[in-house]
């Protein structure tokens, strides 16, 4: 086999269908002890979004990093009102749960020491679609109210912060320095 021929067999065929988004909203409230995010969108059914939740902490050396607390790809779906999006509800202690294990991580592979607690300002950051562009066909048809347009790419994306305090689990399982 050729070449050509092997690039057109690995190529997708089909270049990407016209989609048009003018609505992408992301709502985050927290009532103790949850954390809840709703997204409402005129997106297609079954459209990826990728949700990224993050605090941020200070190490020893003086560096901030990424506590990450949850990383998520969900397929769109129809709400009850006959709009499209997605609801998501996350009790706190199972976020920085997920924290924990990803600082432990850090800490284990670089050797981090935190010198204080993780914030308590949580950035919450909702991107569609999830998928990086294919030979750049991907989303090149995405237009609409809230699509971001830069020389590379075509996307939605929306963050909100919000106050959420760390659980006492997770703070009596830290290790901070003194």
């Amino acid at each position: 086999m050729g070449n050509k021929q092997a690039r057109a067999l690995s190529r997708p065929k089909d270049h990407a269908v016209q989609a048009v988004c003018d609505r992408f909203e992301l709502s985050v409230s927290y009532a103790p002890p949850s954390l809840r995010l709703t997204l409402r969108t005129d997106l297609s059914a079954r459209t990826r979004v990728e949700l990224e939740i993050t605090r941020l902490f200070l190490e020893q050396g003086g560096q901030h990093w990424y506590w990450t607390m949850l990383e998520l790809a969900a397929p769109v779906a129809p709400l009850g009102d006959g709009t499209m999006g997605l609801t998501l509800e996350y009790s706190v202690d199972e976020l920085d749960a997920k924290g924990l294990a990803s600082y432990r991580s850090l800490k284990r592979s670089m050797g981090l020491r935190m010198a204080a607690a993780p914030s308590v300002e949580t950035r919450i950051a909702l991107n569609a679609p999830a998928r990086e562009h294919q030979f750049g066909l991907c989303n090149r048809g995405l237009s609409g109210l809230a699509v971001r347009i830069d020389p590379s790419r075509h996307y939605l994306e929306q963050e909100a912060t919000i106050a959420l305090p760390l659980s006492a689990a997770a703070m009596a399982k830290l290790d901070i320095a003194s």
